[in-house]
């Protein structure tokens, strides 16, 4: 794009920093937002153990919590009975484990989290595949394929330093974070729809004034969301002179039923996680 003549040399290279910071801020965010959520599920989880041992609570009442929670919260699915006896789990494999441990497992995915300690026998083990992930900064694809390897074993000692030279994650691993769906679903059930209505009024201006050029047109915001309602959508866009358009989450709904049937459930995945990756016989 030719720069205009009334733009100083230095702007190109300026312009290029204030991006990387913006991205670096993203990145941060979506970091934290999910350290938040591993802590509330680690709480959770050590909530729910302590009362089934000390309490005698059994699995009737992690099902209640999981109906109760639903209709506070009918739009999340992190509550799930399923994902309930896995915060449990994650708790009850880390319990003993040193706070270096526990601080690499909140800088994945909750995702990679279940396969790590769903699938390693040791907590050496899982120390491994934490650290390696964010090392190499694993898709959960690859930490799957990685584990049923048993890499850690192939590899054995080779790897002891992560705790002296650990880099904090890159940007690759920071993006597949904040498309976890719990982390998306955590993310989206509070604000209102004004909120999200005057937030992207927000961004849309930054856009604008630092970033839009004077050969481009000015910036549409589309704000994605389960449901609508189309009165409040319409009194919270009154006022706003940016192009804003709210749309409902209905992508898999006109799917059509050939293609809708590939795509598995959130249930479906965690059943996929509770089941051995090596089949016996295999």
């Amino acid at each position: 794009m030719k720069q205009p003549s009334s733009i100083p040399p230095e702007y190109r290279p300026w312009l290029e920093n204030l991006k990387s910071r913006i991205r670096s801020a993203q990145i941060k965010a979506a970091l934290s937002v999910n350290e938040h959520l591993i802590r509330l599920y680690w709480e959770l989880g050590q909530m729910i153990a302590e009362r089934q041992e000390n309490a005698q609570w059994g699995t009737a009442v992690v099902e209640q919590i999981a109906l109760d929670l639903k209709e506070e919260f009918p739009h999340l699915t992190g509550f799930s009975r399923s994902n309930l006896f896995y915060m449990r789990q994650f708790y009850q494999f880390y319990r003993n484990a040193d706070e270096f441990v526990q601080q690499l497992a909140g800088q994945i995915p909750w995702w990679h989290n279940i396969l790590i300690f769903t699938k390693s026998d040791s907590l050496e083990t899982a120390q491994f595949y934490l650290s390696a992930t964010l090392q190499n900064n694993w898709s959960r694809n690859v930490l799957g394929i990685q584990i049923e390897s048993r890499l850690h074993e192939r590899q054995g000692q080779a790897i002891t330093n992560f705790a002296q030279t650990l880099p904090q994650p890159q940007a690759d691993l920071a993006q597949q974070t904040l498309k976890d769906p719990y982390l998306f679903d955590f993310l989206a059930m509070t604000p209102a729809m004004h909120e999200h209505a005057g937030k992207m009024n927000f961004y849309l201006s930054a856009e604008d004034d630092l970033l839009r050029t004077e050969t481009d047109n000015p910036s549409i915001g589309i704000i994605l969301c389960k449901s609508k309602n189309r009165v409040e959508v319409e009194y919270a866009l009154r006022d706003l002179n940016k192009p804003i358009g709210v749309s409902q989450w209905i992508l898999t709904q006109n799917l059509p039923a050939e293609i809708q049937s590939a795509f598995p459930t959130i249930e479906q995945i965690e059943q996929e996680l509770s089941e051995p990756l090596i089949k016996p016989g295999s």
